[in-house]
This record gives structure tokens, C-alpha cells and sequence, in this order.
């Protein structure tokens, strides 16, 4: 039969954060929640062995129950974990509305005081859109009544703190003699429990209950007193044991409800349907569940295993049959599994009428492997009804252990025999199997980093599978294995790596050799061990448990025990992969009348079955090959797929046959059998180009418009992204093969002797799409965290949520693939799509096709987008890795240099900046560059793209300014500043341009003290106002650069300030400046000189002065110089005074003291002495006259010179020195001098009293 559909598998392993809530018992009504961001099952609590993984991480009982109601969340998961206890429940919405500006992030997990029975939980639709009723039965008997809202699984602030307002519990009372076995909802306000007796409890309750109490009816059809007698379990011997319970014959095991709640249906344990009137509480019907009389019955008594549940489903279609009240299909497990249809007839009052539609007709379930070993049951069924009974689907699921089919038929209700035999279709499963690394030669090769890029692959293993194998292994190897795990870091990847290396022990031989054959050999080993280990406790996460189908939408669901899928349609390469020829030859009409919406003959072409013909026999032709022979494939695949093409086609196909190894790996026994396979499967006449190329054009290469009004949820792009990877997967190793066989075919088999096949043109083809197809397999298999805004209710201010103890997660981080962050996100459902079904299979498509597309972008733009969305994100990483997929374009070339910048590699971004320049500068622009780069161009810096050279290098310099490398951001100033130069005559922005960047450049060449491009950046700006500041900055940078010393001066020097206009004039503000921010010099301890401060600057601009043979300059700063060593030492004397007076060295500080200012009174009077004697003079303060400073010091000199003024003069001199000024000549300063040499002779001498000087 035809393979149709396939499942898009999701792990249901909460990446979001998970409420845990405590279900209050009856003896204690308070409730307790708990927000946590981490997965219960991390490492900190997973599972030391594999029953206990399983007991607590894998879901005994799940399904998916999809609301009647539109409003989201509407699909929800539900799983009972926990050894029982714990009820998880979350959105598996695939889509939801763009008005939807929240998404249900939040798991909920209700943990009760005793284990949840099988069979025990139920669903009904609440009384509004907002919300829904969850009711469960415990092993104590307690029903539990638990109102959810849709808010909960939206914002965690809005969950009610007050559990027990929102969930009630009660123990119906005939529950306290008999046991439960199976709990059913019919909605809201109506409960059915089956109890082990063969009696069914109906449970009512008003709108405006609660759930804390209930009113009871029990159906019987015994007597009163035969029904009270059964509540006592008298030991009947043919009572059923299951589950520690003995169930009566009679007792309900699959319940069911008409759609107008009128009756209740219920397939009994005995093999037998009965029919209840709600309203008269009276059984209105019974048949056999294959419509045997009482007599065959009474000589074949059947018995239905009680773990089973599925056998029941009513519908409706009220134009299908005349007299036909609702309809009704039933299995039997027995006489090889059996399907019946039935009309129910009759009245609301009266009794009902059973009618099997196809009493003659024996409807066999389809067997998933009938020669086969394996025991398969069916685990669920469901059935999509119309009005008018045409086009009904009939979904059943299959399983044996972890093995799982799914049959679908569609079919008219009045047909349904004839189409019961030709008309099932199935579900293809998954033929891609993850293959551990397999190597030509392990013995001499560590393939530690291979079997670490397998068991990391994104997806395949979840953590806590590993963490449990990882225990395991560390429990079966010697004990000394993993000990020194604690304190190292927390990384399952280290740590299975140092498990791994630890439990192999490296051996040497006789000569004391080590041997690494040997090693590397049993390195391999242990890998492989641990990989069976995992792949062992991993199968156990995908055991089927139910099925499910959404109405609203048309979509079935697999629920597994750890994960569930949702199945789509099939895209045209997989039809024609999964199905064999003569099935597309001679059933291919019934897929399109199931896919009316799909045009077949288009997506397929004319000949589907050849094309299925040259896919098995390029499968078989690459496994008929060597190992050795594959891997040197790949390998010379991989260099033909980075190289630019250099020969010809025909001469590229023979290269890569030469460099494979065809010629001495392909024994003749290999080329008879490939010759005889093409013979006997499609023939050589048929090896024709086209029947190739129809088989390239069903990969999907093109998408439509995306612009519905839905958006897929982060659930719904995980199914998506498990779709497009396993689609990219296939599809690849499909092109592989095909390009070994025509490569094969093309030297081989003397292709002139096959017409119409052109060896050369396909091996171009199919190299391109692999080329594409690895871009895509290196996008689905790179994974960075993805960090989620979630929306926050601020409804709640602070206070509200302390208030009411509410704990806000942050957001959690999610590992997804680069092709679903930068692509799946963007997609939105399709508009047109008359099921999620096909909805789902285009999103696939839409995914590869629009990394792929050669519409609107091309293919080249596409990868540099790639890139750009990586350095926004700060993945320099995997921008590098991804760096040989670039193509060799001037914005790519920008784009390297972006990469280099990031790197902080300068001169490689130097590099590619310039070699993009002329491309990036002139001509149109290829496109919006600030959305082709994913916004790392920013939009004020899209204008200096394409606007000339000029523009293009200030952008530039931009960036190298923001990365602080101001010698590059130097070296394009003066490019963009040069070629702002050939445009005098242009406009007003190039005119600004001009007048910027020099001021640009100065402070460039500033910040790399490269002072000769200062100054001449300097003089080059056209902005008076910009000088005085710049000059400041230029001297004090060549200060801090060289120092005050003579190294400075001589720099400063070497700068033609002279042809700077009134430079020298404004030197004395520009070093007085300096001076003042650099403040005071310190003293050192024992030693009163001067450290580099203050008098280094004026030192400097003194020595500057006599440079210029400005003496009478010089004289006045050397002044400056001396006022500041003397009002140096006083201002230091009282705090230097204790000290002083205390130390053995006061007579050697203060004679370096005067020894200072001796010699620079001597510098002084030189100074004078060489100006002509008219103007050998200064003019100067009164107050810095030796004469005019008042001595603080506390002193011991017997009273006090009469040319020292008196207070009453100092202030008098004070207020008279604003406007007056006094002149000093050199007879002035030879005077003081000598005052200074005689206190250094009475020093030297010793003729000085305590505190003289």
C-alpha cells in the first residue's frame, strides 16, 4: 500500500519553565506551588539506573486533548510520570493566532498524595473559552475535580496561589466498597466510573458545583438486589484479575457518549455493547461486539483484556442513511481482529436498534507484518466522519514494543467494503538510522572527537538519556573510573569523555612500547559500548501509548512515552522515495483523490515509478560499494564542493572518478552485479537525462506567500525543524547516491552507447545541490542558545505578586539549530491549507526552500545574510566555521572583514575592507543592506555604501574606532579624507565631509601619539574654533608621550608650531593648563627635591623659550620656576614640621632645599644678564617676593628682620598687587642670591640656630 504520511516527532522534555503544584489531600487542604526553571529530570536528579529512568521520567498514560474551542492553548499534552503521582500537562499547539502575543510556556505539573489509576484521568471543555476541567481517580479513591484556566500555561503570575479554590476533591460514596476501573467524562457536568462489580457510576453535578460533591446513579442491568449484593466480592470464579483487582465479566471497559449526551455506550468485558437511555436510566440495547447470537456466545465466551481500552467510537452523519440516529464503530481483537460499522435506530423514549451496516462482510483490521514473529495489537483508532458519510478517514495505530505503524482509509460509508480492500494507505517511518562513525582504519586514529560529534548531534539523544547511560557505564567499569568527577565542571560532554578515556588503559608491548593501535582499537570499543548502552534506554522513550486526532484540524497524533508526533503528508521526494513502483504506477489516483488540494502529476512528473526505479538503484549501487570506497568519495566530495571550477564538466566527472578510487576499489564481481541491477530494474534505454532531472525537480526550490494570520509556536517550529532535518538528511544522501551512480555510468558503462544521458550536465547539477544541501545539514546541525522575551504580566504591580508569593522565573535558555533561529521563526502558516496536516509538510518545504531559493535572493546573498545574523548574535565561532561557505562577492569580502574586526585580527580586516572598497563604493546598491546583513549595517551607515569612496572609508573608520584600533581608523580617515579632496566642487555633505574629517583623523593619529600626522591633520581643518582645544591636546599628548625631560622638548621641537598662527602665544596658557591639572608635586620623606610634576613643565617651557632665543620669556618662567619652589617648601613645612624637628637630616633637607633654589636664582640672573640693559628686567608680583610671604613654621629665631612687612602691610601689598607690579632687575636678583649663599655657608658652617631656616 501507499505510504502517504509521516510523523514529525518532538521530545517532550520541558524547555520552558514548569510549575510544580502540589495537589492538597483530604487531611490536608493547602496546596503548594513551586516555579522552577529547571527540568526535574537534570542531572542533579536524573535516574542511576534504567528502571528508576523509566519509573519516573517515562509517561505510563498520555495523550492529547484538543479543546472545542478555538481559543489557545487548545491542544494539550497531558502524561502521567512520577511513579504514578505526578500529572504533567502543557500546550502542544502547533500554530497560533499573531493576535496571540503570548505564548504558553509553562508546564504544569500536579503531584498528588497517592498514584493516579490507569485509565484514570479525563478531560471535558469548561464552561467558557478560557479554560478547561481535568478529573482524576487515585488509588484512594479520591475524584479530583481541577478547573485549569488558559492563563496558567501563559504567565506564571497569573496562576492562583490558592490551590484549593480551583481544585476539589470527593469520594463518591459506592466507591468505599467497590473498586474504580476506568473513568470517563461525557463533559463538565457528567462522569461515568466502570467499578470491578460490572456496574457504571453516573456522576452529575450543576453549573454552579464545584466539584466537591456530586449526585450518584449507578447502572445496572441486574436487580436491585442483585447489583447491592455486588458490591461484597463474593469470590466469583469468573471474575477477571488485573491491577490487584477481580473484575465482574460485566464490568465497562470502554465508555462512550452520544454527541446530544442522550446515551451512554459501554463495551463490556464479555465481548459485548451495551446501549444506556440517560433518561430513563434503563439499558436499551446489547449486541456482541462481532454480532454473534447468544448461542455462539454461550459456546465461545470471549473475554477483552482489561489493559485495553479501545474498542468504541460513535459519530455522526445525518445524510448518510435514512432513519440513522448516530453510528457507531467497534473492534474485536478476536477472529483475527475485526472492525464492525453500525447504525443505531430508534427513539429517545423506546428502545435502540443496533444494526451492523455489513453483517456479511468480514472487515479485517490490516496486519502490520502478517508472515511476520512479532505480536501486534492495536493501540488506539479514531474516526473523522462527514455529514454526508463520503470521504470518511479511518485512522488506526499499531504497535509491538517500540515498533509502531499507522494505517489511514478514506473512504464513503456506503463503499466502505470495496474501499476496505484497496484504499489503505500508511505511514512511512523514518529509513535515515543514525549510524555510529565507522572508520577505514580505528587501529590508528583517535575517534574520540567523531563519536562526540554523533552522540551530540543536536536532537538525537536528550541529556538525560546520556547522564543514565553514563551512570550505568561508570557502575560496570572498575571502580576507580569517574572518581574524580566532583568539583570538576558541570559539562555531560567532558564528563562521558573522561569516563570514556578512563576506562581504557594503555598497553605496551615486549620492547616497552607503548601501543597506540591497541589503544586507539579499545577506544573505539568503549565508545561503541557506551553508544549501545544509550541507544539501548533511549528506545524506551519512543514506545507508542495512544493516539489521538484533532477534529477541528484534521491532525492525528502519536503519543509516545517520552515524546509524540504529529503526522504530516508527505513531500514529493519522500512519496517517491518511500514507495516502490509499481505502487506509484498503479495506485498513485488514490492519493489524489485523498490530496485534492496537491497536484501530483505537477510535483512528481509524468513518470513517478522510474523515478523511484533510479532512486533504489542508486541506493543499492552505494551499498554494493567498500567502505574504503564510500569515505573516498566524501572526502573527494568535500573538495570538489569548496573548489571553484576550473575544468570542464566532463573533465570534473572523470577527476572525481580518478581521485575516488574507482578504478582498483570496484572489482569486477561489483561491476557485474551493478550492470545486472540496472538491467533487471528500469534498463539502459531508460537511463535518460530527464528521468534524472524529474527526480532533482521534486526537491522543494520554491515557496509561496507566507501571509496568514498564523504564527507557528516554539512546539509547532520543533515539529517543523524535525521535519526539515530529517527531509535535508534524506534528500542529501539521495543526491549522493544518484551522483555516484551517473559518475559510475558516465565512465563505466560507455555512456555514448546510452542515449539521451548526459553524464557531465547532471554531475554540475547534483554537485550544486549538494553544495547547497551541506550549507543546510552545517545550519541544522550548528546550535547556539536562544534567549526567549517572554511577555510579563505587568497587570500585578510588585506588592500584588509579593503579596500573593508569586515567584517569577527569568527567562530560560533554549538550544535551537542556526537554520530554525534565523529561518523557521520568520514562517507563517500558509494561507489556503485545508488541514495542519498539509500546513505542516509546506512549512517543511517552505524551510528548505527558502535557505535554497534562487527567486528574490540569490543563493550567494543568502549566505552572507547567514553570516551577518551570526556576528549580530556574537557567534564568532560559527561565523569562523562558517566562513567556508562564503562566496567570493565584494559584500561578502566586507562581511570577512567584519569577522576579522570581531576577531580583533586588524590587518585582516584592513585587508578585506580595501578589496570590497570599489565594489561597496559605486554602481546600485544590491538590496536594503541593513535587512541583508540582519542589521549589522546600521541604517545611518546604509548611506555610506554606494555613494562613493570617500563615504565608504568613514564608514569604515567608524568601525575601526568602535574596536579601538585607532591606527587603522587613521589609515581610512586619510583614504576617505584624500578622496573627499578630488571633489572639490561638490555638495553640501561632501562639504561637511571634508570639514569633519580632519578633526577625525587628528584625534586618530592622536590616540596612537603619531604627532606628525597631529599636526598635519591639525593644519588641514578648516575650523578656527577647533585649533585651540586641538593645540592643547597635541602638546599634551606629546608630554605624556616623551615626557618633560629633554626627550620631550626635542619632540615638541621638531613641530613647526611656528607656522601655526599665535601657537607660541597661546604656549604659556597651554602648559600653565597642563600644570594646574597636574597639581603640586610630592615630596619624598627624606628628601625634599621635586619629583616629575609641575617644574618638569616649566623646566620644559624655560629650556623652549631659550630654544627660541627668547630670553626675557625664558627670565619669566624661570621666576615662575623659583616662586614655586619656595612656596613648595612652605606650604609643605607644617605638615613636614613634627618630622623636621624630630629628625637627624634637618640640616641636610634644608640644604638641598636652598641648594635648589640657589641654582635656579643663578639660571635667573645668567638669564637677565644676557639682555641688553635696558631691558634686562621682570616684572612681578609683590606677594612673590621672598619679602612679602608670611613663614607659618613655628620658629625659635629671636625676633624678626625689620624689612619683613607687617600684617597690616601684607594686606595693604595684597589689595595694591591687583593692579601693581614690580620691577626686578638683575642687581635685585644678585642680591638675593647672595642672601642664599650665606644660608648655605652658615649651613655648611654649622653657625645656625634650632629653627632657623
Amino acid at each position: 500500500m501507499l505510504k502517504l504520511f509521516k510523523e514529525a516527532k518532538v521530545i517532550i522534555r520541558p524547555n520552558t519553565s514548569i510549575v510544580n503544584i502540589s495537589i492538597p489531600s483530604p487531611q490536608h487542604t493547602h496546596g503548594r506551588i513551586e516555579v522552577s526553571t529547571q527540568d526535574p529530570s537534570s542531572r542533579a536528579q536524573v535516574a542511576q539506573v534504567g528502571d528508576t529512568f523509566a519509573n519516573e521520567l517515562l509517561a505510563t498514560q498520555a495523550s492529547v486533548y484538543c479543546r472545542k474551542h478555538k481559543c489557545y492553548p487548545r491542544s494539550i499534552l497531558w502524561r502521567v510520570i512520577g511513579a504514578d503521582r505526578i500529572l504533567e500537562i502543557r500546550s502542544v499547539d502547533l500554530i497560533k493566532n499573531i493576535h496571540d502575543h503570548q505564548e504558553a510556556v509553562n508546564t504544569l505539573r500536579l503531584e498528588f498524595p497517592d498514584t493516579i489509576i490507569p485509565h484514570g484521568v479525563a478531560f471535558a471543555d469548561g464552561d467558557d473559552h478560557h479554560g478547561f476541567n481535568i478529573f482524576v481517580i487515585t488509588a484512594s479513591k479520591q475524584l479530583y475535580t481541577i478547573d485549569i484556566r488558559s492563563q496558567f500555561f501563559l504567565s506564571q503570575s497569573q496562576i492562583d496561589r490558592n490551590v484549593a479554590k480551583w481544585c476539589k476533591s470527593c469520594r463518591p460514596a459506592p466507591l468505599n466498597f467497590v473498586q474504580p476501573h476506568r473513568l470517563y467524562a461525557g463533559s463538565r457536568l457528567e462522569l461515568f466510573i466502570s467499578i470491578n462489580t460490572g456496574s457504571l457510576l453516573r456522576l452529575t453535578r450543576n453549573s454552579e458545583d464545584d466539584g466537591s460533591g456530586w449526585s450518584l446513579l449507578t447502572l445496572d442491568e441486574r436487580s436491585w438486589g442483585a447489583s447491592l449484593r455486588g458490591l461484597v466480592n463474593w469470590g466469583n470464579s469468573n471474575s477477571i484479575q488485573y491491577n490487584g483487582k477481580s473484575l465482574d465479566p460485566n464490568t465497562p471497559n470502554a465508555i462512550s457518549t452520544t454527541p446530544d449526551q442522550a446515551f451512554a455506550f459501554v463495551v463490556s468485558l464479555n465481548h459485548s455493547i451495551k446501549a444506556w437511555n440517560l433518561a430513563s436510566h434503563r439499558l436499551v440495547a446489547s449486541k456482541d461486539l462481532l454480532n454473534r447470537t447468544s448461542r455462539q456466545r454461550d459456546v465461545h465466551p470471549i473475554t477483552l483484556s482489561p489493559a485495553e481500552c479501545t474498542f468504541i467510537k460513535i459519530f455522526t452523519a445525518e445524510r448518510a442513511l435514512p432513519g440513522g440516529m448516530y453510528y457507531m464503530i467497534t473492534y474485536s481483537p478476536y477472529d483475527e481482529g475485526q472492525f464492525k460499522f453500525w447504525v443505531l435506530k430508534g427513539s429517545l423514549t423506546g428502545q435502540l436498534d443496533i444494526e451492523d451496516l455489513f453483517p456479511d462482510i468480514k472487515l479485517q483490521a490490516v496486519d502490520p507484518e502478517p508472515p511476520g514473529s512479532l505480536f501486534w495489537n492495536i493501540v488506539d483508532f479514531e474516526i473523522a466522519s462527514t455529514d454526508d458519510g463520503r470521504n470518511m478517514v479511518l485512522w488506526v495505530l499499531w504497535r509491538s514494543s517500540t515498533f509502531y505503524q499507522l494505517y489511514s482509509i478514506q473512504f464513503d460509508l456506503l463503499d466502505l467494503p470495496n474501499a476496505w480492500r484497496k484504499n489503505w494507505t500508511k505511514m512511512a517511518l523514518e529509513l535515515h538510522h543514525d549510524l555510529p562513525p565507522t572508520l577505514s582504519h580505528p587501529c590508528t586514529t583517535d575517534v574520540t572527537s567523531e563519536w562526540l560529534e554523533f552522540i551530540f548531534f543536536p536532537g538525537r539523544y536528550p541529556p538525560q538519556v546520556m547522564e543514565t547511560a553514563l551512570s550505568i557505564f561508570l557502575q560496570s567499569v572498575r571502580a576507580g573510573v569517574g572518581r574524580g568527577f566532583q568539583g570538576e565542571p558541570e559539562n555531560l560532554q567532558e564528563r562521558i569523555y573522561r569516563a570514556i578515556r578512563d576506562s581504557v588503559a594503555l598497553c605496551k608491548s615486549s620492547d616497552a612500547i607503548i601501543d597506540y593501535s591497541q589503544y586507539f582499537n579499545d577506544l573505539d570499543t568503549a565508545w561503541r559500548q557506551f553508544w549501545l548502552l544509550v541507544d539501548e534506554i533511549n528506545k524506551k522513550r519512543f514506545q507508542p501509548i495512544s493516539f489521538a486526532f484533532d477534529f477541528n484540524s484534521n491532525l492525528p497524533w502519536i503519543i509516545f512515552s517520552d515524546s509524540c508526533a504529529s503526522v504530516r503528508e508527505c513531500t514529493s521526494t519522500e512519496i517517491i522515495l518511500h514507495n516502490e513502483s509499481d505502487l506509484l504506477r498503479n495506485n498513485l489516483h488514490h492519493a489524489k483523490t485523498i490530496w485534492p488540494h496537491r497536484n501530483l502529476v505537477f510535483e512528481l512528473g509524468d513518470h513517478p515509478d522510474q523515478s523511484a526505479k533510479i532512486i533504489g538503484l542508486a541506493a543499492s549501487f552505494r551499498n554494493r560499494l567498500t567502505q574504503e570506497l564510500i569515505q573516498n568519495c566524501h572526502t573527494t566530495l568535500n573538495t570538489e564542493l569548496v573548489m571553484e571550477p576550473s575544468l570542464s564538466a566532463l573533465e570534473r566527472v572523470t577527476a572525481f572518478h580518478d581521485r575516488c578510487g574507482f578504478a582498483y576499489l570496484l572489482t569486477d564481481s561489483m561491476y557485474d552485479a551493478i550492470h545486472e541491477d540496472i538491467e533487471n530494474s528500469i534498463g539502459f534505454d531508460r537511463l535518460r537525462t530527464d528521468s534524472f532531472l524529474a527526480i532533482i525537480n521534486t526537491i522543494p526550490s520554491g515557496f509561496q506567500s507566507t501571509d496568514s494570520g498564523y504564527l507557528s509556536t516554539e512546539f509547532g517550529r520543533d515539529a517543523i525543524m524535525t521535519g526539515a532535518t530529517e527531509s535535508i538528511c534524506l534528500t542529501k544522501q539521495i543526491v549522493f547516491d544518484l551522483l555516484l551512480l551517473i559518475v559510475f555510468i558516465e565512465i563505466e558503462l560507455r555512456p555514448e552507447a546510452i542515449a539521451e544521458f548526459s553524464g557531465p550536465e547532471l554531475f554540475d547539477a547534483l554537485v550544486g545541490l549538494l553544495k547547497e544541501y551541506e550549507i543546510l545539514s552545517w545550519l541544522v546541525s550548528r546550535v547556539r542558545v536562544s534567549q526567549r522575551n517572554r511577555s510579563i504580566d505587568h497587570g500585578r504591580d510588585a506588592k500584588t505578586r509579593i503579596a500573593a508569593n508569586v515567584q517569577l522565573a527569568p527567562a530560560c535558555e533554549r538550544r535551537i539549530s542556526i537554520l530554525e533561529e534565523i529561518f523557521a521563526v520568520h514562517t507563517r502558516l500558509l494561507t489556503g491549507s485545508t488541514s495542519l496536516m498539509h500546513s505542516l509538510t509546506q512549512q517543511v518545504c517552505t524551510i528548505v526552500s527558502w535557505t535554497m531559493s534562487t527567486g528574490r535572493v540569490s543563493f550567494e546573498h543568502i549566505l552572507v545574510f547567514i553570516q551577518c545574523g551570526l556576528l549580530v548574535d556574537g557567534n564568532i565561532d560559527l561565523a569562523t566555521d562558517f566562513l567556508c561557505c562564503q562566496p567570493d562577492t565584494g559584500w561578502s569580502t566586507y562581511v570577512k572583514g567584519r569577522l576579522c574586526l570581531a576577531k580583533c585580527d586588524f590587518d585582516g580586516a584592513v585587508g578585506n575592507f580595501q578589496k570590497a572598497s570599489h565594489i561597496l563604493s559605486y554602481g546600485r546598491p544590491i538590496g536594503d543592506l541593513h535587512e541583508m546583513s540582519a542589521k549589522l549595517v546600521d541604517m545611518t551607515s546604509v548611506a555610506n555604501f554606494h555613494s562613493g569612496l570617500s563615504n565608504y572609508f568613514l564608514h569604515i573608520t567608524g568601525l575601526f574606532e568602535r574596536a579601538q584600533s585607532f591606527i587603522s581608523a587613521a589609515f581610512f580617515t586619510s583614504l576617505s579624507l584624500e578622496f573627499a579632496e578630488y571633489n572639490r566642487a561638490s555638495t553640501q555633505p561632501a562639504s561637511n565631509l571634508r570639514a569633519e574629517l580632519p578633526s577625525r583623523l587628528f584625534h586618530s593619529y592622536l590616540k596612537t601619539y603619531h604627532f606628525d600626522g597631529v599636526y598635519i591633520a591639525l593644519s588641514r581643518d578648516p575650523d578656527p574654533a577647533f585649533r585651540p582645544s586641538a593645540l592643547t591636546s597635541l602638546l599634551t599628548s606629546v608630554f605624556l608621550a616623551c615626557g618633560t625631560t629633554t626627550r620631550g622638548l626635542k619632540r615638541m621641537l621638531r613641530l613647526p608650531l611656528s607656522l601655526e598662527p599665535g601657537a607660541y602665544c597661546r604656549l604659556d596658557d597651554i602648559l600653565a593648563s597642563i600644570t594646574k591639572k597636574r597639581g603640586l608635586p610630592d615630596f619624598l620623606p627624606n628628601e625634599l627635591g621635586l619629583s616629575a610634576g609641575s617644574i618638569d613643565y616649566l623646566s620644559t617651557l624655560k629650556a623652549f623659550y631659550i630654544a627660541r632665543n627668547d630670553l626675557l620669556a625664558a627670565a619669566s618662567v624661570s621666576y615662575q620656576m623659583l616662586c614655586l619652589l619656595r612656596n613648595t617648601d612652605d606650604g609643605v613645612s607644617e605638615m613636614t614640621y613634627a618630622a623636621r624637628t624630630k629628625t637627624k637630616n634637618n640640616k641636610d633637607a634644608t640644604f638641598a632645599q636652598s641648594t635648589q633654589i640657589l641654582g635656579e636664582l643663578l639660571s635667573l640672573t645668567n638669564l637677565l644678564a644676557s639682555i641688553k640693559s635696558s631691558e634686562a628686567y621682570i616684572l612681578v608680583d609683590p606677594m612673590s617676593l621672598p619679602s612679602a610671604r608670611s613663614n607659618s613654621i613655628p620658629t625659635t629665631q629671636e625676633g624678626v628682620s625689620m624689612m619683613d612687612p607687617t600684617p597690616t602691610d601684607q594686606l595693604a601689598m595684597r589689595q595694591h598687587s591687583v593692579t601693581t607690579q614690580i620691577v626686578l632687575t638683575v642687581n635685585d636678583l644678585r642680591r638675593e642670591y647672595q642672601l642664599e649663599l650665606d644660608k648655605i655657608l652658615k649651613i655648611q658652617s654649622g653657625d645656625w640656630e634650632y629653627g632657623e631656616f
